[in-house]
């Protein structure tokens, strides 16, 4: 046996399957504790519900794993390990673990996924122009804020900043309007509710 790879559930039954990509509220890197029984030799590999490059990286030096599998991350931000090996962890697009991609794959239908607009189009979307633009996304949820924020309109310079109208205490944006990811609240991204 060249390895041995590990995951919450199994592939034997529709509930077993869950495990194999939980969802939210399982804990993300929930696997660590269950690692530790199949220590029994060849080297282990981790999966499930494991998001960030930091705490992937912690399993494998606290002897936890030899390698993780990140799948869903990877789907969510196919650029994450040269994010995460450049030093910019905090500009990872990160799982949310809402499983559109799996319901996609089981109902036979292009790959998507609910935080990156560009999953299953990235061979298809047209390059952006180089002159700059004003562009207008509609839709305030993690999907529509990733395309806001999609570095070929923000490393392109086409985003433009709007205000963010203070909820009516004053404490910044409305509640339930706006869902902000650190890369939306960059200079030259803007977000407007309202």
């Amino acid at each position: 046996m060249d390895y041995l790879s590990i995951a919450l559930g199994d592939s034997s039954t529709y509930r077993g399957s869950t495990g194999i990509v939980p969802p939210p509220p399982v804990e993300e890197s929930a696997i660590a504790g269950f690692a530790a029984p199949f220590r029994v030799g060849p080297p282990l590999i981790a999966t499930s519900r494991i998001v960030d490059p930091d705490a992937a990286d912690r399993l494998i030096a606290d002897g936890v794993a030899d390698a993780v599998g990140m799948t869903r991350a990877l789907i969510t931000d196919p650029d994450l390990p040269r994010k995460a090996a450049d030093g910019r962890a905090e500009d990872v697009l990160r799982c949310i673990g809402c499983n559109v991609c799996i319901a996609h794959y089981h109902a036979a239908i292009p790959i998507a996924c609910a935080q990156n607009p560009r999953t299953g189009r990235e061979l298809t979307w047209a390059p952006v122009r180089a002159a700059r633009q004003r562009v207008a996304v509609v839709g305030g949820g993690p999907a529509g804020m990733a395309a806001a924020a999609c570095r070929f309109a923000m490393l392109r310079r086409h985003a433009r900043p709007a205000p963010i109208p203070p909820s009516p205490s004053g404490q910044g944006p409305r509640t339930g309007d706006v869902w902000a990811h650190p890369r939306e609240r960059r200079p030259g991204v803007g977000t407007a509710v309202g």
